[in-house]
């Protein structure tokens, strides 16, 4: 009898632990979800470059066009070639109520404004 109630005990601690796990991990996907949302539609800076992001990873960058993701709290544009693909990351950050996004990368600070 005592072992029954130790499974018992221990498959019902299992499935509270699994529906904790998977409920904030639903959480976190939501989040990043809001996030992607941000970036969606063109940006326009000072010197009149533009990005234009799009739903399903594509963007328009310095003429190009070429997928994009976020990824460890940075921004990925990836650029294809005929023997591979070349990765460009930026840090990111919004301001101004997300009407003004900053990239930066290890030598410079873009800032872009939301068209």
């Amino acid at each position: 009898m005592r072992k029954d109630t130790y499974v018992l005990g221990m498959s019902l601690f299992l499935f509270i632990m699994i529906n904790l796990l998977c409920g904030c991990l639903e959480h976190e996907k939501s989040i990043d979800i809001s996030e992607y949302d941000h970036f969606i539609g063109t940006w326009k800076a000072q010197d009149g470059s533009e990005i234009t992001f799009f739903h399903g990873g594509e963007c328009i960058f310095y003429g190009g066009k070429y997928t994009w993701e976020l990824k460890n709290n940075m921004l990925i544009i990836i650029i294809p070639f005929r023997d591979g693909e070349n990765t460009m990351g930026y840090g990111y950050n919004f301001s101004d109520d997300y009407k003004t996004l900053t990239l930066t990368d290890s030598n410079n600070m873009y800032i872009y404004y939301k068209q």
